[in-house]
């Protein structure tokens, strides 16, 4: 065990069990990739079982211990890989 790329989920105040339990969704389906130097892991935090809601989630660093840093969308991409073209482009393959 080098670290966690997650300390915590701050986009809903549900995952601190705040006017709704969002505990037991944290991040589902991870994607761990490493790609030119950085290590990347991707995930669905979704809001409830079966609403097809919820955020994805990029985190990545330089060294797997961190620092993390998180990008979120607010798009709901379950089971998500992440794909790395040899042009340079990224892509989600999800669902």
């Amino acid at each position: 065990m080098a670290g966690y790329a997650v300390e915590r989920y701050d986009e809903d105040p549900g995952y601190d069990m705040q006017g709704r339990t969002l505990y037991l969704n944290g991040a589902w389906a991870n994607s761990i990739r490493h790609h030119n130097g950085k290590f990347y892991v991707a995930f669905c935090t979704p809001y409830g079982w079966g609403t097809e809601k919820g955020h994805f989630s990029v985190y990545e660093a330089e060294k797997p211990e961190g620092p993390w840093k998180r990008s979120i969308f607010p798009e709901y991409l379950y089971d998500p890989g992440l794909f790395f073209d040899d042009d340079g482009k990224v892509y989600v393959v999800h669902g």
